[in-house]
Protein backbone atom coordinates (compact mmCIF):
# COMPACT_ATOMS: atom_id res chain seq x y z
CA UNK A 1 0.00 0.00 0.00
CA UNK A 2 2.69 2.23 1.19
CA UNK A 3 4.91 1.59 -2.55
CA UNK A 4 1.23 2.46 -3.94
CA UNK A 5 1.20 5.74 -2.22
CA UNK A 6 4.70 6.75 -3.28
CA UNK A 7 4.25 6.46 -6.98
CA UNK A 8 0.71 7.77 -6.87
CA UNK A 9 2.27 11.13 -5.30
CA UNK A 10 5.39 11.39 -7.61
CA UNK A 11 2.51 10.51 -10.24
CA UNK A 12 0.63 14.28 -8.75
CA UNK A 13 3.02 16.23 -8.74
CA UNK A 14 4.48 15.13 -12.43
CA UNK A 15 1.29 16.05 -13.38
CA UNK A 16 0.44 18.84 -11.68
CA UNK A 17 4.19 20.26 -13.54
CA UNK A 18 2.71 19.90 -16.64
CA UNK A 19 -0.53 20.98 -16.56
CA UNK A 20 0.93 24.09 -14.81
CA UNK A 21 2.70 24.48 -17.32
CA UNK A 22 0.05 24.18 -19.90
CA UNK A 23 -2.85 26.60 -18.62
CA UNK A 24 -0.35 28.78 -16.55
CA UNK A 25 -3.41 31.08 -15.30
CA UNK A 26 -5.61 28.26 -14.30
CA UNK A 27 -6.99 28.25 -10.46
CA UNK A 28 -4.89 25.76 -7.90
CA UNK A 29 -8.07 24.41 -7.37
CA UNK A 30 -8.73 23.04 -10.70
CA UNK A 31 -4.73 21.89 -11.78
CA UNK A 32 -4.87 20.20 -8.34
CA UNK A 33 -8.47 17.98 -9.41
CA UNK A 34 -7.50 17.36 -12.80
CA UNK A 35 -3.55 16.04 -11.54
CA UNK A 36 -5.45 13.70 -9.41
CA UNK A 37 -7.53 12.64 -12.55
CA UNK A 38 -4.83 11.97 -14.65
CA UNK A 39 -3.37 9.87 -10.91
CA UNK A 40 -6.42 7.96 -10.42
CA UNK A 41 -5.98 6.78 -13.73
CA UNK A 42 -2.35 5.64 -13.49
CA UNK A 43 -1.60 8.27 -16.42
CA UNK A 44 0.86 10.86 -17.40
CA UNK A 45 -1.04 13.92 -18.59
CA UNK A 46 0.51 14.57 -22.16
CA UNK A 47 0.39 18.27 -23.55
CA UNK A 48 0.01 17.38 -27.52
CA UNK A 49 -3.25 15.44 -26.09
CA UNK A 50 -4.29 18.64 -24.55
CA UNK A 51 -3.57 20.82 -26.98
CA UNK A 52 -6.02 18.91 -29.46
CA UNK A 53 -8.81 18.56 -27.20
CA UNK A 54 -8.81 22.07 -26.59
CA UNK A 55 -8.75 22.19 -30.49
CA UNK A 56 -11.47 20.33 -30.40
CA UNK A 57 -13.78 21.96 -28.02
CA UNK A 58 -12.68 25.32 -29.81
CA UNK A 59 -14.09 23.79 -33.02
CA UNK A 60 -17.55 22.47 -31.57
CA UNK A 61 -19.10 24.66 -28.88
CA UNK A 62 -19.69 28.20 -29.01
CA UNK A 63 -18.24 31.37 -27.27
CA UNK A 64 -20.29 31.23 -24.57
CA UNK A 65 -20.43 27.57 -24.01
CA UNK A 66 -20.09 25.92 -20.44
CA UNK A 67 -17.50 23.54 -22.18
CA UNK A 68 -15.24 26.97 -22.18
CA UNK A 69 -16.21 28.39 -18.65
CA UNK A 70 -14.79 27.41 -15.38
CA UNK A 71 -14.71 23.87 -15.54
CA UNK A 72 -13.27 23.52 -18.92
CA UNK A 73 -9.65 21.71 -17.55
CA UNK A 74 -11.85 19.73 -16.13
CA UNK A 75 -13.71 18.41 -19.27
CA UNK A 76 -9.75 18.68 -21.07
CA UNK A 77 -8.43 16.06 -18.69
CA UNK A 78 -11.47 13.63 -19.24
CA UNK A 79 -11.30 14.00 -22.85
CA UNK A 80 -7.73 13.11 -23.06
CA UNK A 81 -8.16 10.26 -21.42
CA UNK A 82 -10.82 8.95 -23.71
CA UNK A 83 -10.26 6.67 -27.02
CA UNK A 84 -12.61 8.96 -28.42
CA UNK A 85 -12.56 12.65 -27.31
CA UNK A 86 -14.46 14.14 -30.08
CA UNK A 87 -17.79 11.55 -29.17
CA UNK A 88 -17.17 11.75 -25.80
CA UNK A 89 -17.49 15.97 -26.04
CA UNK A 90 -20.61 15.25 -27.73
CA UNK A 91 -22.13 13.04 -25.12
CA UNK A 92 -20.87 15.95 -22.53
CA UNK A 93 -23.09 18.40 -24.54
CA UNK A 94 -25.90 16.60 -24.71
CA UNK A 95 -25.84 15.88 -20.77
CA UNK A 96 -25.32 19.18 -19.99
CA UNK A 97 -27.77 20.53 -22.22
CA UNK A 98 -30.63 17.52 -19.87
CA UNK A 99 -29.24 19.13 -16.86
CA UNK A 100 -29.55 22.25 -16.86
CA UNK A 101 -33.19 22.62 -18.37
CA UNK A 102 -34.84 22.47 -15.13
CA UNK A 103 -33.68 25.98 -14.73
CA UNK A 104 -32.31 24.57 -11.52
CA UNK A 105 -28.86 24.55 -12.38
CA UNK A 106 -27.16 26.51 -15.06
CA UNK A 107 -24.73 25.67 -17.51
CA UNK A 108 -21.79 26.38 -15.83
CA UNK A 109 -22.49 24.29 -13.12
CA UNK A 110 -24.17 21.60 -15.26
CA UNK A 111 -20.47 20.69 -16.29
CA UNK A 112 -18.70 19.09 -13.54
CA UNK A 113 -22.20 17.15 -12.74
CA UNK A 114 -22.36 15.79 -16.39
CA UNK A 115 -18.38 14.60 -15.80
CA UNK A 116 -19.98 12.83 -12.71
CA UNK A 117 -22.98 11.10 -14.77
CA UNK A 118 -21.21 9.97 -17.78
CA UNK A 119 -18.78 8.28 -15.76
CA UNK A 120 -20.95 6.14 -13.93
CA UNK A 121 -24.34 6.13 -15.28
CA UNK A 122 -25.09 4.06 -18.54
CA UNK A 123 -26.24 6.47 -21.36
CA UNK A 124 -29.33 4.81 -21.78
CA UNK A 125 -30.23 5.51 -17.86
CA UNK A 126 -29.19 9.59 -18.42
CA UNK A 127 -33.02 10.67 -18.28
CA UNK A 128 -33.71 8.97 -15.02
CA UNK A 129 -30.58 9.75 -13.41
CA UNK A 130 -30.89 13.79 -14.33
CA UNK A 131 -34.45 13.64 -12.97
CA UNK A 132 -33.22 12.00 -9.70
CA UNK A 133 -30.41 14.37 -9.47
CA UNK A 134 -32.95 17.67 -9.62
CA UNK A 135 -34.79 15.89 -6.40
CA UNK A 136 -31.78 14.91 -4.60
CA UNK A 137 -30.54 18.89 -4.61
CA UNK A 138 -34.08 20.01 -3.94
CA UNK A 139 -34.00 18.02 -0.69
CA UNK A 140 -30.38 18.91 0.39
CA UNK A 141 -29.71 21.90 -0.59
CA UNK A 142 -30.20 24.68 2.51
CA UNK A 143 -33.55 26.04 2.88
CA UNK A 144 -32.96 29.39 3.89
CA UNK A 145 -29.74 29.73 1.34
CA UNK A 146 -30.62 32.47 -1.63
CA UNK A 147 -27.34 30.96 -3.66
CA UNK A 148 -27.22 27.82 -5.55
CA UNK A 149 -24.11 26.07 -3.70
CA UNK A 150 -21.31 24.14 -5.67
CA UNK A 151 -20.28 21.61 -2.63
CA UNK A 152 -24.48 20.77 -2.85
CA UNK A 153 -24.51 19.79 -6.54
CA UNK A 154 -21.43 17.82 -5.79
CA UNK A 155 -22.98 15.68 -3.10
CA UNK A 156 -26.33 15.51 -5.03
CA UNK A 157 -24.41 14.23 -8.15
CA UNK A 158 -22.75 11.23 -5.99
CA UNK A 159 -26.24 10.49 -4.38
CA UNK A 160 -27.99 10.39 -7.55
CA UNK A 161 -25.06 7.31 -8.71
CA UNK A 162 -24.87 6.13 -5.77
CA UNK A 163 -28.58 5.07 -5.57
CA UNK A 164 -28.93 5.58 -2.41
CA UNK A 165 -31.92 5.72 -0.15
CA UNK A 166 -32.56 9.34 0.43
CA UNK A 167 -35.09 9.03 3.43
CA UNK A 168 -32.55 7.44 5.36
CA UNK A 169 -29.60 9.43 3.46
CA UNK A 170 -31.30 12.53 5.20
CA UNK A 171 -32.13 11.24 8.50
CA UNK A 172 -28.53 9.89 9.34
CA UNK A 173 -27.27 13.54 7.83
CA UNK A 174 -29.63 15.23 10.18
CA UNK A 175 -28.00 13.26 13.18
CA UNK A 176 -24.98 14.00 11.98
CA UNK A 177 -25.25 17.55 11.54
CA UNK A 178 -26.31 17.75 15.01
CA UNK A 179 -23.34 15.46 16.69
CA UNK A 180 -20.87 18.10 14.83
CA UNK A 181 -22.50 21.14 15.68
CA UNK A 182 -19.59 22.02 18.35
CA UNK A 183 -16.74 20.67 15.61
CA UNK A 184 -17.70 22.80 12.32
CA UNK A 185 -19.03 25.43 11.07
CA UNK A 186 -21.95 25.27 9.29
CA UNK A 187 -21.70 25.17 5.82
CA UNK A 188 -18.74 22.56 6.25
CA UNK A 189 -20.70 20.36 8.69
CA UNK A 190 -23.88 20.54 6.43
CA UNK A 191 -21.45 19.36 3.97
CA UNK A 192 -19.91 16.91 6.02
CA UNK A 193 -23.20 15.46 7.36
CA UNK A 194 -24.46 14.49 4.02
CA UNK A 195 -21.15 12.64 2.71
CA UNK A 196 -20.72 10.56 5.71
CA UNK A 197 -24.33 9.54 5.36
CA UNK A 198 -23.11 7.48 2.57
CA UNK A 199 -21.64 5.04 5.41
CA UNK A 200 -23.97 1.94 6.93
CA UNK A 201 -22.35 2.69 10.55
CA UNK A 202 -23.80 4.96 12.79
CA UNK A 203 -23.85 8.42 12.84
CA UNK A 204 -22.18 8.54 16.63
CA UNK A 205 -19.08 5.91 15.39
CA UNK A 206 -18.78 8.31 11.75
CA UNK A 207 -18.81 11.68 13.40
CA UNK A 208 -16.11 9.89 16.23
CA UNK A 209 -13.53 8.59 13.39
CA UNK A 210 -13.68 12.09 11.98
CA UNK A 211 -12.66 13.52 15.09
CA UNK A 212 -10.57 11.22 15.88
CA UNK A 213 -8.78 11.61 12.34
CA UNK A 214 -8.65 15.21 12.98
CA UNK A 215 -6.82 14.94 16.74
CA UNK A 216 -4.28 12.30 15.24
CA UNK A 217 -3.42 14.96 12.50
CA UNK A 218 -3.11 17.92 14.52
CA UNK A 219 -0.67 15.27 16.96
CA UNK A 220 1.86 15.58 13.64
CA UNK A 221 1.81 19.58 14.22
CA UNK A 222 2.70 18.94 17.39
CA UNK A 223 5.31 16.09 16.61
CA UNK A 224 7.02 18.57 14.39
CA UNK A 225 6.87 21.50 17.11
CA UNK A 226 9.02 19.61 19.59
CA UNK A 227 11.54 18.79 16.59
CA UNK A 228 12.00 22.16 15.50
CA UNK A 229 12.67 23.76 19.22
CA UNK A 230 15.39 20.64 19.43
CA UNK A 231 16.86 21.31 16.59
CA UNK A 232 17.07 25.11 17.25
CA UNK A 233 18.99 23.96 20.53
CA UNK A 234 21.69 22.39 18.06
CA UNK A 235 21.78 25.36 16.19
CA UNK A 236 24.54 26.64 17.29
CA UNK A 237 26.15 23.52 16.77
CA UNK A 238 25.26 22.84 13.08
CA UNK A 239 27.02 26.41 12.52
CA UNK A 240 30.17 25.16 14.41
CA UNK A 241 29.76 22.38 11.59
CA UNK A 242 29.29 24.60 9.13
CA UNK A 243 32.64 26.01 9.45
CA UNK A 244 34.38 22.87 10.16
CA UNK A 245 32.93 22.42 6.85
CA UNK A 246 34.73 25.55 5.51
CA UNK A 247 37.70 25.05 6.65
CA UNK A 248 37.73 20.93 5.45
CA UNK A 249 37.08 22.04 2.07
CA UNK A 250 40.42 24.40 1.98
CA UNK A 251 42.67 21.53 3.29
CA UNK A 252 40.76 19.65 0.05
CA UNK A 253 41.85 22.09 -2.22
CA UNK A 254 45.50 22.34 -1.41
CA UNK A 255 46.40 18.06 -0.45
CA UNK A 256 46.58 15.49 -3.31
CA UNK A 257 43.93 13.03 -3.68
CA UNK A 258 45.33 10.60 -1.86
CA UNK A 259 43.28 7.52 0.57
CA UNK A 260 42.87 9.90 4.01
CA UNK A 261 42.05 12.58 1.56
CA UNK A 262 39.01 10.68 0.02
CA UNK A 263 38.33 9.72 4.16
CA UNK A 264 38.57 13.48 4.50
CA UNK A 265 35.77 14.20 1.80
CA UNK A 266 33.44 11.26 3.00
CA UNK A 267 33.56 13.45 6.61
CA UNK A 268 33.03 16.30 4.29
CA UNK A 269 30.19 14.32 2.82
CA UNK A 270 28.32 13.27 5.55
CA UNK A 271 28.84 16.96 7.69
CA UNK A 272 26.97 18.25 4.73
CA UNK A 273 24.70 16.03 4.52
CA UNK A 274 23.78 16.75 8.49
CA UNK A 275 23.32 20.33 7.74
CA UNK A 276 21.14 20.39 5.42
CA UNK A 277 18.78 18.14 7.75
CA UNK A 278 19.11 20.24 10.39
CA UNK A 279 18.50 23.34 8.62
CA UNK A 280 15.53 21.84 7.45
CA UNK A 281 14.49 20.64 10.81
CA UNK A 282 14.85 24.67 11.89
CA UNK A 283 11.86 25.18 9.96
CA UNK A 284 9.47 22.40 9.67
CA UNK A 285 6.15 22.33 7.67
CA UNK A 286 2.84 23.08 9.84
CA UNK A 287 0.21 21.08 9.80
CA UNK A 288 -2.51 23.38 9.97
CA UNK A 289 -5.75 21.36 9.83
CA UNK A 290 -8.22 23.78 9.46
CA UNK A 291 -12.19 23.35 9.17
CA UNK A 292 -12.81 24.00 5.59
CA UNK A 293 -11.50 21.98 2.17
CA UNK A 294 -9.56 19.74 5.17
CA UNK A 295 -12.47 18.89 6.84
CA UNK A 296 -14.77 17.45 4.00
CA UNK A 297 -11.26 15.46 2.98
CA UNK A 298 -11.43 13.58 6.43
CA UNK A 299 -15.00 12.83 5.55
CA UNK A 300 -14.62 11.26 2.76
CA UNK A 301 -11.27 9.36 4.30
CA UNK A 302 -14.05 8.28 7.58
CA UNK A 303 -15.40 5.99 4.90
CA UNK A 304 -12.46 3.98 4.34
CA UNK A 305 -12.36 0.69 6.26
CA UNK A 306 -9.37 1.24 7.93
CA UNK A 307 -9.14 2.12 11.50
CA UNK A 308 -8.11 6.29 11.97
CA UNK A 309 -4.45 4.88 13.18
CA UNK A 310 -3.47 3.53 10.01
CA UNK A 311 -5.45 6.24 7.95
CA UNK A 312 -3.78 9.46 9.96
CA UNK A 313 0.06 6.92 9.18
CA UNK A 314 -0.74 6.98 5.55
CA UNK A 315 -1.30 10.44 5.09
CA UNK A 316 1.60 11.79 6.87
CA UNK A 317 3.75 9.32 4.59
CA UNK A 318 1.82 10.86 1.66
CA UNK A 319 2.80 14.31 3.24
CA UNK A 320 6.79 13.45 4.01
CA UNK A 321 6.77 12.03 -0.06
CA UNK A 322 5.19 14.96 -1.62
CA UNK A 323 7.75 17.13 0.37
CA UNK A 324 10.31 15.20 -0.63
CA UNK A 325 9.47 15.20 -4.31
CA UNK A 326 9.00 19.23 -3.59
CA UNK A 327 12.63 19.60 -2.11
CA UNK A 328 14.08 16.98 -4.91
CA UNK A 329 12.60 19.34 -7.71
CA UNK A 330 13.73 22.47 -6.83
CA UNK A 331 17.21 21.29 -6.73
CA UNK A 332 17.01 19.81 -9.86
CA UNK A 333 14.99 22.62 -11.20
CA UNK A 334 15.34 25.89 -9.96
CA UNK A 335 11.91 27.63 -9.13
CA UNK A 336 9.80 24.37 -10.64
CA UNK A 337 9.23 23.01 -7.18
CA UNK A 338 5.52 22.20 -6.23
CA UNK A 339 5.24 23.98 -3.06
CA UNK A 340 6.56 27.43 -4.87
CA UNK A 341 3.46 27.22 -6.97
CA UNK A 342 1.30 29.18 -4.39
CA UNK A 343 -0.34 25.74 -3.38
CA UNK A 344 -1.90 26.17 0.14
CA UNK A 345 -1.49 24.23 2.97
CA UNK A 346 -5.55 23.51 3.09
CA UNK A 347 -4.95 22.28 -0.49
CA UNK A 348 -1.43 20.56 0.31
CA UNK A 349 -3.60 18.21 2.98
CA UNK A 350 -6.64 18.10 0.45
CA UNK A 351 -3.81 16.61 -2.03
CA UNK A 352 -2.69 14.12 0.99
CA UNK A 353 -5.77 12.98 1.64
CA UNK A 354 -7.43 12.15 -1.66
CA UNK A 355 -3.97 10.45 -2.89
CA UNK A 356 -4.86 8.11 0.26
CA UNK A 357 -8.44 8.15 -0.58
CA UNK A 358 -7.81 6.73 -3.59
CA UNK A 359 -4.84 3.93 -3.30
CA UNK A 360 -7.67 2.57 -0.35
CA UNK A 361 -10.50 2.64 -2.94
CA UNK A 362 -10.78 -1.01 -2.74
CA UNK A 363 -11.49 -0.49 1.16
CA UNK A 364 -14.27 1.24 0.70
CA UNK A 365 -16.65 -1.26 2.21
CA UNK A 366 -18.71 1.10 4.12
CA UNK A 367 -20.35 2.34 1.51
CA UNK A 368 -23.98 1.98 1.04
CA UNK A 369 -23.67 2.65 -2.63
CA UNK A 370 -25.09 0.32 -4.99
CA UNK A 371 -22.80 2.05 -7.72
CA UNK A 372 -18.87 2.66 -7.21
CA UNK A 373 -18.54 6.31 -6.53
Amino acid sequence: MYEKLEEATKRFVQNYQILKKEFKMESDCMLIAAALAYTQEECVAQPQRLRECEDMIRHRTGVFSACRGLYETLLLTDMSLQNDPETYLEEIKRLVQKISDGKIINDTNALPIALILLKHVHLKEQELYVRRLREIFQQIRKPDSFLLRNADLMIAAMLAVADADLDHVMQDAKESYELLEPFADENERHFLSILLSLSRRAPQEKCEKVRKLFDLIKQMESKQKRTEQKARGQTEFVQKLLGQTEFTQKILEQTEYTQNTCKQTEFVQKVRQKTEYMKKALNPKDYRYGERYELIALGALALVDLTAEEIAGQVLFADDRMKRENDRLKMTKPGKGFGTLGVSDEWWIVITASLVLDVNKDHLTEISAAKDV
